[in-house]
């Protein structure tokens, strides 16, 4: 028989940590509303996320101890341990927004590059906006 159908819950939990994956996430995400900049600060956990994948096709869904959570370049994605299968990107609204709040723009593009996100173009005009108004080179007469 494969290996793969023995794996004890501690070799997965190390596998899958190892990798990156977690039972809870917290993730940072910008957004811009009125030209301001805001983070949002969104928790994901994965027993409200349970894997519906049915035993034999008919049976009891599979349950919430083998989910596991990544953030992948600014976009969630789910997995279950036990079936092997991976969903994603999925939608934030599964999670549950825990604050918001205003942000510079320094700490916005930081942030950004911290959870690989993309970083939206109207943060990107703030940016060089603030930074090319001190640069300006006069002209020589």
């Amino acid at each position: 028989m494969p290996r793969d159908e023995f794996i004890t819950v501690e070799e997965e939990e190390a596998q899958m940590s190892g990798e990156g994956w977690s039972r809870d996430l917290l993730i940072k995400k910008i957004v811009v509303r009125d030209g301001v900049i805001y983070c949002q600060e969104w928790a994901f956990y994965g027993e409200t996320m349970p894997c519906s994948q049915k035993e034999g096709g008919t049976g009891l869904s599979c349950g919430t101890e083998h989910v596991w959570l990544k953030c992948l370049k600014g976009k969630l994605f789910w997995a279950c341990g036990v079936h092997k299968i991976c969903n994603g990107p999925i939608t934030f609204d599964v999670g549950l927004k825990q604050d918001e709040y205003p942000i510079d723009v320094d700490k916005a593009i930081e942030t950004c590059k911290t959870f690989e996100q993309s970083i939206p173009d109207s943060v990107r005009d703030i940016y060089r906006a603030t930074k090319t108004i001190g640069r300006r080179k006069r002209r020589r007469l």
